[in-house]
């Protein structure tokens, strides 16, 4: 009886240690069957489906997440299976069905099946914006060149059950020069940018759930790496790097500071900080392109981190690659509705494409949740001076300075230059706007009635910004800027009163007296600017 005891006491401790041994071991990585599709395509244009599946391949693996087959009928691994009897040879054709895709997949023991196609697509032109009161002339449609892109057609398909993930990705085909200054597109490049953004929409979207598996149990037994843990020699070298970095940073000088930072992820490459400094250094000198690089191999190789993709986000939207940059703030704020950072950056994207009220209600999220946060508030009063409503500026500007202590002027300082700007930009479009409606009745475009109704709507906006200027609370060190405004409000007020009077009467004595009060205006707010800068600058200075 004892001795039976002792074996399955020995017996469960071997079991035991089987049990943690393979605990230990990572996770199996889901196996991913790719299907090219071709497209057919006009003979002057290269094939869009040459050369895309290999760099998908590449980059989906550099993600760590899943293995990647790409499926040919002729490939030697889907013969064989057809041999072996595991598949039918009638599975086995140029173009299988979803259900075919499914048996090849589950033959090969994957998991997903990945259908890809390219085809060329002709955007429309971009309608050119009429003056004014005009209308644009018909003629000039006829010579506007049509925008060709790449349509990136992709349908995840997970074998086990599920959902099918299904997206259209446009992309910028790439061009070279040939001899002679000819441009033609890159196929091998075109494809390589295609599969790029394809796989930042793959990660962000279906893959989300998916965890990166630094190594698969082969690579562990081959390595023989299993359970060491990260030396702390890296660690401390990347983080002289990193200090090295911001040094340069600071002095200004960006081309060592990138050097620096490729030291950083050098030393230690699994660390996402390093490299997110690098997007950034990178965007601060320029190169949207290269920072748009360096993000994608980020998330692919280091991790889909929100900083990371936050900063990538930003490195699209630098390169002007503006879909890329909503779809990826959009799937950030899905995975997180509470980041303030994703919110306010779609705001500036939307108003950037003049969806302004879209990028306000992203503004106003922003707000919800950081309410003790003003740069939500910021961008608000900024919006809403650009659009010239200024009671609702004026009810978020007094929300904005609620929230700064009296005694911290530098802050309350620099809120009051961000939304002298406003103003100041405001007041000249003002002073536009009374030039273009004289001059307009001047030569006969508009009857005196249509000019006194456009200048009663300039003088109610005058006054919305005369009072809004009034409501202001700027430090000591900014009251003469501020006096300069108030007084170039003033006379712009005092402008519309007089050009009003010419309206009404036709006596010229009032035109003349209205455009001198409107250049007056316009010289006072040239010296309010100046002071506000120099005051500004002695500010910081200290």
């Amino acid at each position: 009886m004892e001795k039976w005891v002792v074996r399955a006491g020995i017996c469960a401790m071997l079991l035991f240690a089987g049990l943690t041994a393979f605990a230990q071991l990572p996770a199996r990585r889901p196996l991913v069957v790719i299907f090219p599709e071709r497209v057919e395509f006009k003979r002057d244009q290269p094939d869009p489906n040459i050369g895309i599946a290999t760099p998908l391949a590449e980059q989906l693996e550099a993600t760590r997440r899943v293995n990647v087959l790409i499926y040919a009928p002729s490939a030697p691994y889907i013969q064989r299976l057809v041999q072996e009897g595991v598949l039918k040879s009638t599975d086995v054709t140029e173009k299988p069905s979803a259900e075919q895709k499914r048996r090849i997949v589950q033959a090969l023991e994957g998991d997903i099946a990945l259908t890809v196609s390219a085809a060329w697509q002709d955007k429309p032109p971009m309608l050119p914006r009429p003056a004014r009161g005009k209308k644009i002339d018909p003629s000039l449609l006829q010579n506007l060149p049509t925008n060709s892109v790449i349509l990136v057609t992709a349908s995840w398909m997970p074998v086990g059950g599920g959902r099918t993930w299904q997206a259209q990705i446009e992309s910028q085909p790439v061009q070279r020069a040939m001899a002679g200054g000819v441009m033609t597109v890159d196929p091998v490049s075109t494809a390589r940018t295609a599969a790029s953004n394809l796989v930042a929409r793959l990660i962000a979207e279906p893959m989300a759930t998916l965890p990166r598996v630094d190594l698969t149990q082969e690579e562990a037994r081959n390595s023989g790496q299993t359970g060491k843990s990260p030396a702390t020699d890296s660690d401390a070298l990347m983080k002289q790097f990193l200090e090295e970095g911001q040094k340069y940073l600071k002095a200004g000088d960006l081309a060592n500071a990138i050097e620096a930072f490729r030291r950083a992820i050098d030393a230690k490459p699994t660390d996402p900080e390093p490299r997110r400094l690098l997007i950034e250094a990178l965007l601060q000198s320029g190169k949207e392109e290269a920072a748009v690089e360096e993000g994608l191999r980020a998330v692919h190789i280091v991790s889909d981190s929100t900083p990371l993709l936050l900063a990538l986000a930003d490195a699209y939207m630098r390169a002007n690659r503006l879909d890329e940059a909503e779809t990826m703030y959009r799937r950030m704020l899905e995975r997180d509705p509470k980041n303030v950072g994703a919110w306010l950056h779609l705001g500036d994207l939307l108003w950037n494409r003049a969806r302004i009220t879209e990028a306000e209600e992203c503004y106003q999220q922003a707000a919800q949740h950081a309410p003790d946060s003003t740069e939500p508030l910021l961008r608000l009063v900024k919006l809403y001076l650009a659009r010239a409503q200024y009671p609702r500026a004026q009810e978020v500007a007094g929300k904005l300075y609620a929230l700064i202590p009296e005694e911290d002027e530098g802050r309350r300082g620099a809120v009051y230059q961000t939304i002298a700007d406003g103003v100041e930009t405001g007041m000249t479009q003002l002073a536009q706007r009374i030039q273009e409606a004289i001059a307009s009745y001047s030569s006969g475009g508009v009857t005196l009635e249509t000019l006194f109704n456009t200048l009663k709507g300039l003088e109610a906006q005058s006054n919305s910004l005369l009072q809004f200027l009034r409501s202001l609370r700027p430090i000591p060190r900014l009251l003469d800027a501020h006096h300069h405004f108030l007084l170039a409000g003033s006379l712009m007020q005092q402008s519309l009163g007089s050009l009003l009077s010419f309206a009404e009467s036709k006596e010229t004595r009032f035109q003349e007296e209205g455009m001198l009060l409107r250049s007056e205006a316009l010289r006072e707010l040239a010296t309010a600017s100046r002071s506000l800068r120099a005051n500004m600058a002695g500010t910081e200075a200290k």
